[in-house]
């Protein structure tokens, strides 16, 4: 196409150069017919002049002009005037020059001319290939893009709407092949129902239609929900060429609007949506319902009549995609007030943002916090059970002032540290504390009585309840530690026990009294009151073994009658006592002052210490407990040393400990446990008199103390006995 112009724009150009020659030829011969030889050879010089153009130099046109210049003025100097008078020739030559010259002078400007006009061509020609091969490309990657767009294209003709041409989005979605399609009525696509609005759209909106949702059917006849849009395509005389249109496929965006709503409406709270502008678009039933007013009433309203409070910054739109969470007042369509719980997100749909309000009548929840607290406050100040809450690894988190009362602990010193503090250290070697835990863990509850410990080291009974606690997932999260102090009712039982015991005992011993005083006490007298007779009848009369066998009689009657004495003082201590505040120090003085002719006769040394002024016991039963050990250890003694006592206490959990300490003759350990059973004697009668019993008996009044008596010594090295009395016992 581009040599073709060339080759015509040089056929012109000659052609142009022939006639101006000619012209020049005729305007100098019309001038002069006469034509002199100067101008003629002046007018050959510029058909030269003009053909130069031929020529590839830039500037030949100038340097034949320059020639024939030359040649001009050779001719008119080499040349005869026929007149000389005559300047005629002269001015013909210099015409001559002169539009040798001009002729020089136009060809150079065209040819320069034209030679740009090459240039421009070329620049042209170069323009021209490439925005062809761009073109070329563009329309490559257009049908590209057009062929593989998300959306269903196709372009329409104006008048019949059949298809012209559709992309491959298009076919593959519909499953049609696109010779299938190509002359096909636009309307057989689209589902019977919406024939008549498609019709109305072609025929009313002169191809230019926006956001218009439809439904299309496939070629096996399933459906597809889209949206059109479409414009028409003109010519450059106004004439619409084509209509192009597009399907967008939202059948899966309307699904999920579907599920959004089945969503929004099965939701058991209230669901709000709301605009920039603060006007309900859409609600469920729950809203509806909580509300008190109809679909209708709801839809354009603003949101803030459904809350007592206006600018609460629910709707803050300037922090997009913001989650606001807050607790308001909302206000029924009967003006009926409640609290509620409110939840905001903020979101942009079609370049609009929207807020999804979730809104919960709390007012039951409310109610039972109100409760909860009540309850937390009673629970805290109740006194007489401890409550304590604990972590998963038992340690102490709260508790109320029952814990603090029954426990002796500030919360300060205790808050942190595990609940083991009040078990007794045995318990705790033994890891009841945490076997405790294990068990709830288990089984869900573990309770148990037994003995705990205060801050002060004392213990008490109680009833432990230890629960646990575990959060949704079933994980546990901590435990609740329940204790009642029943020591009070421990003693109450204990004594129950202690007292039904001591009336079993108390019949067991007054029958084996009866039987003693009855069945023993009468033969005995017998014996006795006839060796007395046989005595003083027959005295003067007896030999000295008589003698002797009558005095041997009547001290073994003496000593029967004295363990028969003593076994009913031991029974008598079964029978229940008034128990007294008594004076050890005062007590045990009297004892010495009773036995000191006994003390002076063996010239003892008795060293007493601080004794407690005030214990809660049975005071005949301890006077005869100190009595008893005190003999003993006068009795007992060395015989080549004085004896030396001492009498001491201490006190020990739930009360006291008493020490009595001799060096007299001691006791092999293996006669530990023997020296507290009834009739149990080490010694012979002959070197230590007694009935056995007098340990016994006091191993009895410890036992009768809720303590015990036991004895420390070495043969030859003296005795420590011990007794403990627990006051928090009896």
């Amino acid at each position: 196409m581009l040599e073709k112009q060339k080759r015509v724009f040089n056929h012109f150009y000659m052609a142009t150069l022939l006639l101006v020659a000619i012209f020049l030829s005729g305007v100098i011969f019309i001038v002069d017919i006469n034509i002199p030889l100067g101008i003629a050879w002046g007018s050959l010089y510029c058909i030269i002049i003009l053909y130069s153009w031929l020529f590839p130099a830039k500037f030949a046109s100038v340097y034949i002009a320059m020639a024939c210049t030359v040649l001009v003025i050779l001719g008119f100097i080499y040349s005869a005037n026929p007149n000389p008078a005559s300047h005629v020739p002269e001015v013909n030559r210099l015409i001559s020059i002169v539009i040798l010259w001009v002729c020089a002078a136009l060809v150079s400007i065209a040819k320069v001319s034209f030679e740009n006009a090459e240039f421009q061509r070329v620049e042209l020609e170069d323009q021209i290939t490439r925005q062809t091969a761009e073109l070329r490309d563009s329309e490559q990657l257009y049908r590209y893009l057009y062929d593989h767009a998300l959306e269903m294209h196709m372009s329409l003709d104006p008048i019949e709407a059949t298809i012209l041409k559709c992309n491959d989005t298009l076919c593959k979605r519909l499953g049609y092949a696109e010779s299938e399609l190509i002359g096909e009525t636009i309307i057989k696509l689209y589902h019977p129902d919406y024939h008549d609005q498609v019709n109305e759209i072609l025929t009313k909106s002169k191809g230019e239609v926006s956001n218009v949702e439809l439904t299309v059917v496939t070629k096996g006849g399933g459906k597809i929900d889209v949206v059109l849009n479409a414009s028409p395509a003109y010519d450059g005389d106004g004439n619409v060429r084509f209509i192009r249109s597009s399907w967008i496929d939202i059948t899966e965006k309307k699904k999920s609007i579907e599920k959004f709503r089945m969503l929004m409406h099965s939701a058991p709270d209230a669901i709000i949506i709301v605009n920039a502008q603060g006007k309900i678009e859409l609600t469920n039933y729950e809203a509806r319902r909580l509300f008190g007013y109809s679909k209708e009433e709801l839809s354009g309203s603003l949101m803030e009549m459904l809350t007592l409070k206006r600018n609460h910054g629910l709707l803050d739109f300037d922090k997009a995609c913001n989650k606001m969470e807050m607790e308001l007042v909302g206000v029924r369509k009967n003006g009926e007030q409640f609290p509620a719980e409110v939840t905001s997100s903020l979101f942009k749909s079609d370049e609009e943002w929207l807020a999804i309000v979730a809104m919960r009548d709390v007012t039951i929840r409310k109610k039972t916090e109100g409760n909860l607290k009540m309850l937390y406050r009673a629970i805290r100040e109740l006194e007489d059970y401890s409550i304590i809450l604990l972590d998963a690894n038992g340690n102490i988190q709260d508790w109320n002032r029952g814990a603090r009362r029954i426990t002796g602990y500030s919360f300060k010193e205790i808050e942190g540290k595990n609940f083991d503090v009040f078990y007794t250290d045995s318990d705790r070697r033994e890891g009841k504390p945490q076997k405790q835990i294990q068990k709830a863990k288990v089984i869900g509850r573990v309770s148990e009585k037994g003995w705990r410990k205060r801050k002060d080291g004392s213990n008490f009974w109680a009833v432990e309840t230890v629960t646990v606690l575990n959060d949704d997932m079933d994980q546990t999260i901590g435990f609740c530690n329940i204790l009642k102090d029943l020591t009070s009712q421990k003693q109450a039982e204990d004594t129950m026990a202690k007292i039904a015991s001591l009336e079993s005992r108390s019949r067991e011993m007054e029958h084996f009294a009866y039987v003693i005083s009855h069945d023993l006490m009468e033969p005995l007298l017998t014996v006795k009151n006839f060796s007395e007779l046989l005595e003083e009848d027959y005295g003067a009369e007896m030999n000295e073994d008589a003698s002797t066998i009558t005095h041997s009689i009547l001290g073994a009657a003496e000593r029967m009658e004295k363990l028969i004495h003593d076994l009913l003082e031991y029974s008598r201590l079964s029978k229940p006592k008034e128990i007294e505040v008594i004076n050890c120090q005062y007590l045990v003085n009297t004892i010495l002052e009773d036995l000191h002719s006994l003390v002076s006769r063996s010239k003892a040394v008795i060293e007493v210490g601080d004794l407690p002024h005030k214990v809660k016991a049975f005071p005949g039963e301890i006077s005869m407990i100190f009595q008893n050990l005190i003999a003993n250890a006068l009795k007992f003694s060395k015989k080549d040393r004085f004896p030396q006592i001492q009498i001491k206490s201490k006190k020990v959990d739930g009360g006291w400990e008493f020490t009595v300490k001799d060096n007299g003759i001691g006791i092999a350990r293996k006669d530990y446990d023997k020296i507290f059973v009834i009739f149990q004697k080490l010694n012979r009668s002959d070197e230590y008199s007694g009935t056995g019993i007098g340990l016994a008996h006091a191993k009895k009044i410890a036992e009768k103390h809720g303590g015990r008596i036991w004895v420390e010594s070495e043969p030859g090295s003296g005795s420590t006995f011990y007794f403990t009395i627990l006051t928090e016992y009896l």
